[in-house]
């Protein structure tokens, strides 16, 4: 918290009016970067690195999402695509092998993806009991791990990353038992995203490259390298474009529809920022309500694709009161 505080006092920069403004740039790995912004387009917002202020607020004790605040007589509104790139994994699991994988069902009714998969990886086939409090279907930390699971297949993690990379709440690492249940088991209850991932090794080798949702080729000459480590690398890389450019393509839409809704400029909306799948900005508090509303709705029919888009949109005084 304190590193991070010393970064946006760095990079905050004092107005007229009293406040102290922050005006971040977007960029790849590195501040040292000076190219415009990712390879996929996604909207990562350094110097200061606004995307990894904590959602949660045990992990923020300082509450520095309280420190960005709305103008006077205005709401701070913020909106936030949900699970945008599980949608969009769906959407393709649906378009190359149909609409009857578990996965897609579950996104197009808007159930659950993580609860059941942890039921039936650490219940069913791990024995564990699941049941933490009456309101509480699922243990929130078995839960957990099937939501990290499902993520980090979309980056390619194997077992052994698994293993090292992930841990229990009591700080141990997961260990490769529960790491090979865990990959395993969401193999079998998700059997769509396995067969994505063969699909998309078989593409690069042959195209050695990847393209987005909407066009966007991607070179990835390592895919044809005569070192399995780099054919490996180019494959984790090409399972996860998809989800960030096409996750970047359908957030430009909802900008552009954002921009220019008649709707939104009547009630005075002001967009301030973009931090990858949410949208940041305020208006005056009379209006607040309603223009949260029509924010979501116009993330939502951005695009059109096989399992719908979705939002989740809150006004507040400050960043952390509209989370």
């Amino acid at each position: 918290m304190a590193r991070y505080a010393r970064d946006w006092l760095a990079a905050g920069i004092p107005h007229a009016d009293g406040t102290l403004r922050l005006h971040p740039s977007f960029g790849l790995a590195s501040d040292h970067d000076s190219r415009p912004g990712a390879v996929t387009g996604r909207f990562g917002v350094k110097q200061p690195a606004l995307n990894q202020v904590p959602r949660n607020p045990a992990k923020d004790p300082a509450g520095i999402r309280r420190a960005f605040v709305a103008p006077p007589g205005h709401r701070l509104v913020c909106v936030d695509f949900s699970q945008l790139e599980i949608v969009i994994l769906a959407h393709l699991i649906a378009l190359l092998f149909g609409a009857d994988d578990p996965l897609v069902q579950r996104v197009r009714a808007n159930e659950d993806i993580h609860g059941p998969a942890a039921g039936y990886i650490f219940g069913e086939l791990g024995g564990e009991k699941l049941i933490a409090t009456p309101s509480k279907t699922y243990r929130p930390d078995l839960r957990d791990l099937g939501k990290i699971g499902i993520y980090g297949k979309n980056y390619g993690k194997g077992i052994q990353g698994f293993a090292w990379s992930t841990f229990l709440p009591s700080g141990e690492p997961l260990g490769m038992d529960r790491a090979r249940l865990l990959c395993e088991g969401l193999d079998k209850f998700y059997p769509g995203v396995p067969r994505y991932q063969a699909f998309i090794r078989k593409w690069i080798e042959r195209e050695a490259s990847i393209v987005s949702l909407f066009g966007r080729w991607q070179p990835m000459p390592n895919a044809k390298s005569s070192s399995q480590s780099w054919r490996n690398r180019a494959w984790r890389q090409s399972l996860n474009y998809p989800m960030q450019a096409s996750g970047q393509e359908v957030m430009c839409f909802a900008l552009i529809a954002i921009a220019a809704d008649a709707f939104l400029r009547d009630r005075g909306f002001t967009l301030s920022l973009v931090v990858h799948d949410e949208v940041v900005g305020w208006a005056p508090e009379r209006h607040a309500d309603e223009v949260t509303a029509r924010v979501s709705s116009l993330m939502c029919n951005a695009v059109t694709l096989l399992c719908p888009l979705r939002a989740e949109g809150h006004h507040g005084a400050n960043w952390l009161e509209a989370k």
